[in-house]
């Protein structure tokens, strides 16, 4: 199985990469499967390097991959979930980093796992339940990075709090999380809701 690729980028789409790990008439196109935020991170990048995990398929061969092992495995992780398959798997880490996800499943933040990650109350219920007692919360050297959220779990409820605000004004979640993301650390500390949306809908402007 392949479990890691280096090479040039020849192409990008909206879900995918194709990479050329060879060179010359010896080179191979590969077709790898990731989030929206890697390919908007390679935009100005000619080479990459990626984990991956292949999926092998009656009729084909899928790669999804990951810019470290940390998401790697968190990947592996929600596939060990019943229900979860590879695109609903990688979807769910497009729409909120490992960290954030390790925190709100050890401490049971189903509302964080619904408005935030996008997916419904019973695939949530089910993630905790089956995951909670296999991830570490905090910090983890290999995770995508800190986020929108802190590890409280009050913080985390205003900034739910003021997704939901910003989604009733018209953006979407992904518009609403993305600049959330640019807002300070000490702004979102504060746990102001007025001062985390006043702070947001001006990154929005």
């Amino acid at each position: 199985m392949i479990g890691y690729l280096k090479g040039d980028i020849i192409y990008r789409d909206l879900k995918f990469l194709i990479i050329n790990t060879g060179s010359g008439q010896n080179g191979v196109g590969y077709k790898v499967y990731t989030t929206p935020d890697f390919i908007t991170e390679t935009e100005n990048l000619d080479r990459v390097e990626m984990w991956i995990h292949t999926v092998v398929k009656d009729d084909a061969i899928d790669l999804y991959g990951f810019k470290n092992k940390g998401s790697l495995d968190f990947f592996d992780l929600l596939l060990s979930v019943s229900g979860i398959g590879p695109k609903s798997a990688l979807n769910i880490l497009g729409l909120a980093n490992t960290q954030n996800l390790r925190q709100a499943i050890v401490s049971q933040d189903i509302s964080y796992l619904t408005n935030v990650s996008g997916i419904s109350k019973k695939i949530a219920e089910k993630i905790v339940l089956e995951l909670k007692g296999k991830v570490l919360g905090g910090d983890d050297d290999e995770s995508d990075g800190v986020g929108i959220l802190s590890s409280n779990k009050q913080s985390r409820g205003v900034e739910v709090e003021a997704l939901e605000a910003l989604k009733a004004l018209g953006y979407t979640q992904r518009e609403a999380r993305e600049a959330l993301e640019n807002v300070s650390k000490e702004i979102k500390d504060s746990k102001d809701i007025s001062a985390i949306l006043k702070a947001t809908l001006k990154v929005l402007s």
